[in-house]
């Protein structure tokens, strides 16, 4: 890969490591300020293409599927 790609991937890594890769490609490529071709690009190359999550999270803050919305005490408003 090119220094420019591998700069790309690094601000991917840079972003996704943090949060386990609990992003879509197009949410990391919003963050870092590319575009999600590019993103995607690299992430075929480095062979990461698997470890990104495939849809978007539910913007409802009321579901509680295993790891969306408020469940338990945050649902109560607690911590708050």
């Amino acid at each position: 890969m090119t220094p420019a790609r591998e700069a790309l991937a690094f601000r991917v890594w840079q972003h996704c490591d943090p949060i386990g890769l609990d992003c879509t490609m197009t949410e990391a490529a919003t963050a870092i300020g590319a575009s999600w071709q590019s993103v995607r690009g690299v992430c075929a190359s480095k062979n990461w293409t698997h470890r990104f999550r495939s849809t978007k999270r539910s913007s409802s803050p009321l579901i509680s599927s295993a790891g969306f919305g408020l469940c338990g005490l945050e649902g109560l408003g607690a911590g708050a």
